[in-house]
């Protein structure tokens, strides 16, 4: 991770409370920092994130099997794709 270390000290206590580094990584972007003390990842701070997560979810569900073209770095279009013809496209782009 950029710019926090994990100290020995650290490191063995996160094993011992089953605590990862990517759970470490996840409560310091969406905690809350408390006096300089340490980031608190509380309810208020757990719901929201979970709110926007949400949202993304929704966002992906919503445009799944939909193609976007680009030529020469610039959008030509973009169209939703039937699930067969995604596989098919899938299929296709395998073989190259």
């Amino acid at each position: 991770m950029k710019g926090v270390e994990i100290t020995c000290h650290a490191a063995a206590r996160m094993q011992q409370r089953s605590i990862s580094m990517s759970d470490v990584e996840l409560i310091l972007r969406h905690g809350e920092d408390i006096d300089g003390q340490g980031i608190l990842l509380d309810n208020k701070a757990a719901d929201a994130a979970i709110r926007l997560l949400k949202s993304r979810i929704a966002t992906f569900e919503r445009l799944r099997n939909t193609k976007v073209v680009v030529a020469q770095g610039a959008v030509v279009t973009c169209h939703a794709c039937s699930p067969k013809e995604a596989r098919h496209m899938r299929k296709r782009s395998r073989r190259s």
